[in-house]
């Protein structure tokens, strides 16, 4: 999709759409990958850690409870080294989605201060 050059939205949302379709696993990896490259190619931070959260959502359907977490862990991290970006936000839907490993990770990113 590539709308931009530093803009992995498009394939982050197909990766999501995948995953909540939860039959194709595989497709919902592919455009998360590529999201995840764009992101990286453009040193676009935002747009990473969003999609480490997406990565999360993979996990959580179709991988491991330990990979889930690692990827909330760095999301986190990442959203909270942002300037001027609401990342109260970002924790409050994370703390929604992901209630049964949450606090883990805030506790896992906090112990590292």
């Amino acid at each position: 999709m590539r709308i931009g050059l530093d803009g992995a939205h498009g394939e982050m949302i197909m990766g999501k759409l995948y995953i909540e379709g939860g039959r194709q696993p595989a497709l919902a990896f592919h455009w998360l990958k590529r999201a995840e490259h764009i992101a990286e190619q453009a040193g676009n931070q935002v747009s990473l850690a969003d999609v480490k959260m997406v990565w999360a959502f993979w996990h959580q359907r179709f991988g491991s409870r330990v990979d889930e977490i690692d990827n909330l862990i760095q999301a986190l991290r990442m959203f909270r080294k942002l300037r001027k970006f609401d990342c109260k936000q970002k924790e409050l839907y994370m703390a929604h989605k992901f209630p049964d490993v949450w606090q883990e990770v805030v506790r896992a990113v906090n112990t590292e201060r």
